[in-house]
């Protein structure tokens, strides 16, 4: 029982402490305007202007081999429209599916210029789960 109770006072202090540690600099949310010394950063919304959009494209490494058969055509389609209006950033596992997805790309006669790749192992097609996040400041940078 002893042992409890000292455990439950050191998770305490402890969350105090983390607490207290990160009060430092942080926007408070209920207020407009931040301090003076803190720069602020927003998350452009999925509606706004944008240069790009990101694709994880599904390959056979986590989920077997007939991912590809059941997803490329989805992703091509969302490659193929995308691409007319801007750069379309895609994710491949690797080298060998960089070429397969260049090769479907060039058959539904998708530009080319308008992609571009970051080869990278990955355990997920939602790239929104775990790739790039843009935020802006006040001065639009």
């Amino acid at each position: 029982m002893k042992k409890q109770v000292i455990h439950k006072c050191i998770a305490l202090t402890l969350c105090v402490l983390m607490m207290s540690g990160c009060s430092e600099n942080v926007i408070p949310t209920n207020t407009g305007n931040p301090p003076e010394d803190v720069i602020a950063f927003t998350m452009p919304g999925e509606e706004e202007e944008h240069e790009g959009t990101w694709l994880q494209w599904p390959h056979p490494y986590e989920y077997g081999p007939s991912t590809p058969v059941r997803y490329d055509p989805i992703w091509v389609a969302m490659a193929k429209a995308l691409h007319t209006g801007e750069k379309v950033h895609i994710v491949a596992y690797d080298q060998n599916e960089q070429s397969r997805i260049t090769q479907l790309l060039r058959e539904a006669d998708v530009d080319m210029n308008q992609i571009d790749f970051l080869i990278e192992r990955t355990e997920d097609v939602w790239v929104r789960d775990n790739g790039p996040i843009f935020v802006r400041d006040e001065n639009n940078n």
